[in-house]
């Protein structure tokens, strides 16, 4: 019973894994579409190609950043409150 479940959990991670990633990488490809008259404007001003890959990494960097912050304040608080326990339920008395 125990393998079985740990199986599915494995496969359930495998595939939030790969919905995670497909979204994360669409977001990006969405911004970096949304600032293609900035990136031409760049291009006629003469900045190399390094230049406007770095400012999409680091535009990329920042929104994973951002949402690591975000995944463990709320696995942290979950965390804390299932260690806290219910303590509302128990002293709560229903007529």
């Amino acid at each position: 019973m125990v393998d079985k479940a740990r199986k599915q959990f494995g496969l359930f991670l495998g595939i939030l894994l790969t919905v995670s990633a497909v979204v994360i990488a669409l977001i990006i490809y969405t911004m970096t579409m949304e600032k293609l008259k900035q990136i031409a404007t760049l291009k006629l001003i003469g900045a190399p190609d390094r230049v406007i890959i770095g400012l999409i990494v680091q535009q990329s960097l920042a929104l994973g950043a951002v949402g690591l912050m975000l995944g463990l304040g709320l696995i942290l608080t979950v965390r804390t409150i299932s260690r806290a326990g219910c303590s509302w339920s128990r002293s709560t008395r229903w007529p």
